[in-house]
């Protein structure tokens, strides 16, 4: 719901920039995607502390475990938000077999995760914490992927491109 569009407008120009050869351009689309996702996962991570200190609070029986999973699963959902650029630029120069590869190792490595937490009867922490666990070398993968197959995107500062920004938005 947060993506509002922007992350099939971040694939449609990168597709457009890639297409044309524009290496500058691709650029440009990837760091202001970057930067407008970022400040995106940002404004969510806030979100989660904020619900999850709320929680955290209440005087419910199982706030403090309830508040740890929100805060986990929140900040999961966050950091997933500037890593939509690269999956999404994978997938706009048909990558495909890439970004479906990855996906079935995000899914192969919570599956075994969940698998064994529920053998050793640990509880939905637990699983929280193998669904984090499970994106962090899948999301480094990603990165690995992009820069092999696109060398020449740069982020120098990450720098947001208002022109760039509004058709990213609209």
């Amino acid at each position: 719901l947060l993506d509002l569009g922007m992350s099939a407008a971040v694939f449609t120009h990168i597709s457009y920039a890639l297409g044309q050869n524009n290496k500058e351009e691709a650029s440009r689309i990837y760091s202001t995607g970057l930067a407008v996702f970022g400040c995106t996962g940002i404004a969510l991570a806030i979100l989660t502390c904020i619900l999850s200190a709320v929680m955290w609070n209440s005087h419910h029986a199982q706030a403090h475990l309830i508040a740890e999973v929100v805060l986990l699963v929140g900040l999961l959902t966050a950091s997933s938000f500037p890593m939509r650029v690269p999956f999404g630029t994978l997938n706009a120069g048909s990558h495909f077999d890439v970004t479906s590869g990855l996906m079935m190792l995000v899914l192969c490595l919570r599956t075994v995760g969940f698998v064994i937490v529920l053998k050793l009867h640990h509880g939905v922490l637990a699983l929280a914490v193998i669904s984090v666990l499970a994106s962090v070398p899948v999301n480094l993968l990603t990165l690995v992927a992009v820069k092999r197959k696109y060398p020449f995107l740069r982020v120098v500062r990450a720098r947001f491109h208002r022109a760039i920004g509004k058709r990213l938005v609209h």
